[in-house]
């Protein structure tokens, strides 16, 4: 009988100790790099017009990992990196294996022209050049949530035909800019296996962030 109390005892805590458990206890931490090249054709973004983009972008960032411990700061300085910088034309890409992905702002800035329908940041009869800077953001916030989900050790995000989902497989839609985005319930499925619960978290997770509702769609 003593025998049995003490396998009780010791097996909850041997199992609470293990390098899975240990892992889901933790915080993720993912840095954001942004570029230093704020050129987008003739047209140069200003300095706050930078802080919008980067506010926009960690925010959209935070938003679709809610209720998920997973923390996003500025910087290189992290287990796992987004890059978000300059040339290409594809929306973001991770190397298979890789704990860095990148995002590409000139393939978002096309995409959200075309989505909005706009020559350019200057020349939009139906967006603001505000207006547009906060969707660029807000878009490659969108690309980088997408990314981590294929980095190693995670790889919940399998692209997805869905065209409001994080996981999507398409970043050149309304809903990426302008509109409201949640994981599939594929992805969520698997989220809640790598990643950790933020503490007292409660109801649906990667729930939409208020930001969106507040910019319709064009």
């Amino acid at each position: 009988m003593r025998t049995y109390r003490t396998l009780r005892t010791w097996v909850p805590i041997a199992l609470l100790l293990s390098p899975a458990c240990m892992a889901r206890s933790a915080v993720v931490h993912v840095g954001v790099v942004f570029a230093d090249n704020w050129a987008f054709g003739p047209t140069v973004l200003s300095e706050p017009e930078v802080v919008v983009l980067k506010e926009n972008a960690l925010a959209t960032l935070r938003q679709a990992y809610a209720g998920y411990n997973v923390s996003f700061t500025e910087g290189a300085d992290a287990e796992r990196v987004i890059r978000i910088d300059r040339g290409g034309f594809m929306a973001g890409a991770t190397p298979i294996g890789s704990r860095v992905s990148r995002v590409s702002l000139d393939g978002t800035y096309l995409s959200l022209l075309v989505v909005a329908g706009c020559p350019g940041l200057e020349t939009c009869a139906t967006k603001t050049r505000a207006e547009l800077v906060a969707a660029l953001g807000r878009g490659a916030g969108a690309t980088a949530a997408h990314e981590l989900g294929h980095q190693a050790g995670l790889r919940f995000c399998r692209d997805s035909p869905c065209a409001e989902c994080y996981d999507g497989s398409k970043s050149s839609t309304r809903e990426h800019f302008f509109g409201t985005k949640h994981w599939s319930p594929q992805a969520t499925a698997m989220m809640k296996h790598v990643l950790p619960s933020s503490p007292g978290s409660q109801g649906s997770r990667g729930s939409p962030g208020a930001r969106s509702s507040e910019n319709p769609e064009p």
